[in-house]
């Protein structure tokens, strides 16, 4: 732990910063810092949401099992193929249908 947050050294040496949501150091921060964030959020209307350049909108419990199971999967791609992936992630777009399917389920329990 270093001020609070967890460290996890991803496979390719790089580092991962993974920190609670009420830690002093923000989102915005590590962006300007250069780091690519990936978060986990519910609510993909909040800053941190925003900020990221991946946000899963999901409950961590269920998200990191997902998310290293997926990560198992790509080990195997090459860097350039890793980037291209990156690059054509749309985090706005993935924030709009995360806010879509919230409100449409919503809707179908309120009866909206």
């Amino acid at each position: 732990m270093i001020g609070g947050g967890l460290i996890v050294e991803a496979y390719t040496g790089q580092m991962l910063y993974l920190y609670h949501w009420r830690m002093a150091i923000r989102t915005e921060a590590l962006v300007k810092m250069g780091k690519k964030v990936i978060a986990i959020d519910l609510n993909p209307l909040s800053r941190t949401a925003k900020s990221a350049h991946i946000t899963v909108v999901d409950n961590i419990v269920r998200a990191l099992p997902i998310i290293i199971h997926n990560a198992k999967e790509l080990s195997s791609c090459s860097r350039e193929e890793l980037k291209a992936i990156l690059e054509q992630f749309d985090n706005r777009a993935n924030l709009d249908a995360s806010e879509m399917l919230i409100r449409h389920g919503l809707r179908e329990v309120v009866g909206v």
